[in-house]
């Protein structure tokens, strides 16, 4: 009778466990990239009674017998299958359509974490980012004037300008003409330069962070303007009052728009009519992902032991993590969806016919301790 006590006791707790996931289920129904969560039992080693003996030829062994001792939760597996895809139109909303995780890193602890959830933002620093602030990684200077090691590199993501084209040092000035000099400058009509460290003296003046508009003249020479339409007709030149030795020009346009492509890649297009690809927003998959530990916020850690893409090491750091993360559409993961975000993958209909279920096997196990008190308080009675 204690046994049966004890078995109602264990049933109960269990199927507590399971309620309190069916109930985080509900809770997060409308959580961007929430995975749902089920419970799954086994019975406990049950006590043997009597041991069974094998047949023989002149009889029949005896059947064993065992008396189980409840139930136990044995897994509380996360369901990574994919959630329905809604579209937003805000820019920096992306969803994963297939396999896959956005890997984004902690700025204050360099703790790198995984998502499914694209709701990002930008900050004031430029930084693509979660709402908890988290940086989106990925390959961050793929602009023209990077060199190729400088293009391989992994790390936060940043929508802005960056350095989308060389600078260019040794322009000479003539004063008289106002024609800037610098063989194969590479300038077309309308790009906007800046000057950098070194400004000429100029009327009006200028300075480091005043934008002027090129006029190609030709392939060694051109001349700068204050406005697009002047540089366009070649009219009003800068007038350069002082301007001996050379200088450096950089890059001065700044962003008119930006998209983020099915494969990751950030499409920049400047107010000079300069189109490019600032960076791209890689991911990472992995192997056995009922490893992968909720962190809250939409995040997953423990990244290491779930065995990520591409990696057979042991001892994995975050560094080989980042390394080894792939282009949306690539070796088997999912595309980028932009303006758009993953909604959460619980099924309501399927959780509350789970919570049915398990209310009713609560309410079974319930009866189980009370039968066994009344048969308890009847066996105490017969004395009396």
């Amino acid at each position: 009778m204690i046994r049966s006590l004890n078995t109602g006791v264990l049933g109960i707790r269990q199927f507590q466990t399971s309620l309190d996931a069916i109930g985080n289920n509900l809770a997060n129904v409308n959580t961007v990239g929430y995975k749902s969560a089920r419970v799954d039992f086994s019975d406990t080693l049950a006590q043997t009674l009597r041991a069974p003996t094998p047949d023989s030829g002149g009889g029949t062994g005896v059947a064993g017998m065992q008396v189980g001792n409840g139930v136990t939760v044995t897994a509380i597996k996360n369901e990574f299958t994919q959630g329905a895809v809604k579209q937003t139109g805000v820019r920096t909303d992306l969803a994963i359509a297939g396999e896959g995780y956005f890997l984004v890193k902690d700025a204050t602890t360099n703790q790198l974490f995984a998502s499914r959830a694209g709701d990002f933002r930008i900050d004031k620093n430029g930084f693509l980012v979660t709402n908890g602030g988290h940086r989106v990684q990925g390959k961050h200077q793929l602009a023209p004037a990077y060199s190729d090691s400088e293009k391989s590199a992994v790390g936060d993501i940043a929508i802005n300008v960056g350095k989308y084209i060389a600078d260019i040092s040794g322009v000479t000035i003539n004063t008289g003409t106002e024609v800037l000099t610098k063989a194969a400058h590479g300038y077309n009509t309308g790009s906007q330069v800046k000057f950098d460290s070194t400004v000429p003296t100029a009327s009006p003046a200028i300075t480091t962070s005043s934008v002027l508009f090129v006029r190609k003249i030709d392939d060694d020479t051109f001349s700068l303007h204050d406005t697009a339409s002047n540089a366009a007709a070649g009219t009003n030149p800068t007038n350069f009052t002082t301007a001996a030795g050379s200088f450096t020009l950089s890059g001065g346009a700044t962003i008119s728009s930006y998209s983020i492509g099915a494969d990751g890649k950030l499409n920049m297009l400047l107010t000079d009519g300069t189109q490019y690809v600032r960076a791209q927003v890689l991911l990472q998959d992995f192997r056995n992902p009922q490893a992968l530990l909720k962190e809250g916020s939409n995040l997953y850690s423990n990244l290491a032991t779930a065995g990520a893409m591409g990696i057979v090491s042991d001892s994995v750091s975050d560094t080989d993590l980042l390394a080894g993360a792939k282009a949306p559409g690539s070796t088997g993961l999912g595309r980028i969806e932009g303006g758009a975000l993953e909604l959460s993958n619980v099924d309501m209909a399927r959780e509350f016919s789970n919570m049915i279920t398990t209310q009713r096997a609560f309410q079974a196990n319930a009866r189980v301790i009370s039968t066994s008190d009344e048969i308890l308080q009847e066996m105490m009675q017969i004395k009396r």
